[in-house]
């Protein structure tokens, strides 16, 4: 590709960062703090479809305390206007491959939340 060639590539792509209004935002991904466990619960319900009671999503009150015992496993992704517009939950457990673990239902082997 000649020079000319990348100009009106990188032109192009001026042309559509000004037309696209996602292109010009700007999201963080940062460990999850208790100032965002409230939108996360709702993001939650949102990406799956649930209510606020369900007993399979994660309260406001779970992402705390998912945030007190692993805080380095929890992280979110914030918009240019601070919402919570991603997330993920993770946590740690013992495994002996020779005694998994999970074969208990979900929410019994994360200790309900």
């Amino acid at each position: 590709m000649s020079q000319g060639e990348q100009r009106l590539c990188a032109s192009e792509m001026n042309n559509q960062k000004d037309s696209d209004p996602l292109s010009t935002s700007v999201i963080r991904i940062m460990p999850s703090s208790a100032r965002y466990v409230e939108q996360m619960e709702a993001l939650q319900h949102t990406a799956y479809g649930t209510t606020p009671g369900d007993d399979e999503c994660l309260t406001a009150d779970m992402f705390l305390e998912h945030i007190a015992r692993f805080p380095e496993g929890q992280y979110i992704a914030v918009d240019s206007e601070d919402r919570v517009i991603g997330m993920t939950a993770s946590m740690r457990m013992n495994f002996d491959p020779w005694h998994p673990a999970l074969t208990d239902p979900w929410w019994v082997a994360v200790g309900y939340g």
